[in-house]
């Protein structure tokens, strides 16, 4: 967990940096998946959440991909 909240943080400071000179585009979803049993106790069955983000960067100079 914390490897990969020191890359979302070097991510982030490169995006920041980049911004002056580049125009950036995010793209993405989230998904909220519950199932819950009523008929007996309330039992949670399922509980899933999806996050996708693409970051796409361009400008003159430099282009990428996340």
């Amino acid at each position: 967990m914390k490897r990969a909240t020191i890359w979302l943080a070097a991510i982030l400071a490169i995006c920041f940096d980049c911004s002056a000179w580049a125009q950036m585009t995010f793209r993405g979803f989230v998904l909220n998946q519950d199932m819950f049993r009523t008929n007996e106790s309330l039992d949670a069955m399922l509980i899933r959440n999806r996050l996708r983000l693409n970051t796409e960067i361009s400008g003159e100079n430099v282009s990428g991909f996340a």
